[in-house]
């Protein structure tokens, strides 16, 4: 079963780590990155309501791919999943099995009005003293220049998109469950909300009201909100260490664990240089200082690498994306012939990031790898950013602000 999570404005998928610690682990947590946000950080944020909700749409049909799915959304991403579970039952997919609402107004409630001006249109240090009176920012938080620089941008976009939203009627109609969770003291919902959404589903309408909390309580009033979570999903689906782990599991699994991306070259009984792409590379001692190297048993290298004396680990830098693709192929003998005598008088990559020769010390068995253990000799180093593979992808490391600034929630 899979738990479609959308955030708050300004929020990112971060906001649901507490949630996805605490249930149940038969219920796959599916955190919502909105463009913009950490991972997405270097994609556009949405220029409309409707673009954010085709983005949210497309993820679900992805990811549940005709399976069971249930949604939830925390403040404006809860209004954000009520429009997704629209559009897909428009476009002949199954409803979700439950929509979970916290701290979000109904969608006939038009963010706004009473006369006065919406928020978003305020100055920065207004908006955001609006928020902080509500408890959405840190006192702290505006004392920092820099932060407001930072997000004020972020949160103002988000509801902007709100204030393009318009509720085009009950039809069509939910045909699902809906739960709505509220903060007996939020500043934002009322009581008379829960009476909206059961206007917009035909499914029945339940109320989890929970005390002492205001508008942001997935960190406060966890167990309660799983509690109603597992209650409400009775059903959750086959435990996932139940079904055999496949080879596509496997592999779909390792392209999250982000590696550098290597050259490994040596010599053969022949004198010709060989080579291969490897992120298969670690540490593996410091007292003697030893490394590992993987290499596929059913490749063309390997009773080169696992018989020669010496070996050299090339870790490529950051702009060296397209030599990885070139010691990639099965016919490298192009890209072995531009390499270059180096340390141990092994062939070799004067560019790279850094470079680690080795004598083999050993070689041991590991499936359908070998495990080939150096014991360095010597090492070349720079100061380039090394190349990192990560979800079939190429990147560049960046490091993370020891003074971040605190998360930055917003009331919608």
């Amino acid at each position: 079963m899979k738990l479609f999570c959308i955030p708050h404005a300004g929020g990112s998928a971060r906001a649901f780590q507490p949630l996805a610690a605490a249930l149940d682990p038969r219920i796959d947590v599916v955190p919502f990155q909105p463009a913009g946000r950490d991972g997405r950080h270097r994609e556009q944020p949405y220029e409309s309501f409707d673009a954010a909700v085709d983005d949210i749409t497309a993820l679900i049909e992805k990811e549940a791919d005709g399976s069971p799915y249930a949604i939830y959304g925390h403040s404006l991403g809860g209004l954000f999943g009520y429009e997704a579970a629209r559009r897909l039952t428009a476009r002949g997919h199954r409803p979700p099995l439950h929509l979970f609402v916290s701290a979000t107004r109904p969608p006939q409630r038009r963010y706004g009005g009473g006369g006065r001006p919406a928020i978003h249109t305020y100055p920065d240090l207004a908006f955001l003293g609006a928020l902080a009176a509500t408890g959405g920012v840190p006192e702290e938080f505006l004392r920092e220049s820099d932060a407001v620089a930072y997000f004020t941008a972020r949160i103002r976009g988000d509801y902007e998109l709100y204030g393009q939203y318009r509720h085009c009627g009950p039809a069509p109609r939910l045909a699902c469950p809906v739960t709505v969770v509220t903060g007996a003291d939020d500043p934002v919902t009322s009581p008379h909300d829960v009476g909206l959404w059961a206007d917009v589903t035909t499914g029945p309408v339940t109320h989890l009201e929970l005390a002492g909390a205001g508008h942001f309580f997935l960190d406060s009033h966890t167990g309660p909100v799983v509690n109603r979570i597992h209650s409400a999903l009775p059903e959750r689906g086959a435990a996932k260490a139940e079904r055999p782990l496949t080879q596509d599991d496997f592999r779909e699994a390792m392209a999250r664990l982000a590696a550098p991306v290597t050259v490994v070259t040596t010599i053969d009984g022949d004198g010709r240089p060989r080579s291969f792409t490897a992120s298969a590379v670690c540490s593996l001692s410091a007292q003697p200082p030893l490394l590992l190297v993987c290499v596929n048993t059913g490749g063309s290298s390997h009773e080169a690498f696992t018989t020669a004396d010496h070996f050299l680990v090339n870790v490529l830098d950051h702009e060296q994306a397209s030599v990885a693709r070139d010691f990639a192929q099965s016919d490298r003998r192009q890209a072995e012939a531009a390499l270059v005598p180096l340390e141990l008088g092994l062939p070799g990559l004067p560019d790279a990031s850094a470079r680690f020769a080795c004598t083999r010390q050993q070689v041991l068995p590991g499936g359908d790898h070998s495990i080939l253990i150096g014991r360095l000799e010597s090492v070349a180093l720079s100061d380039a950013p090394p190349l990192i593979h990560f979800h079939r992808g190429w990147h560049q490391p960046a490091p993370v602000p020891a003074d971040r600034p605190p998360v930055l929630r917003s009331l919608v």
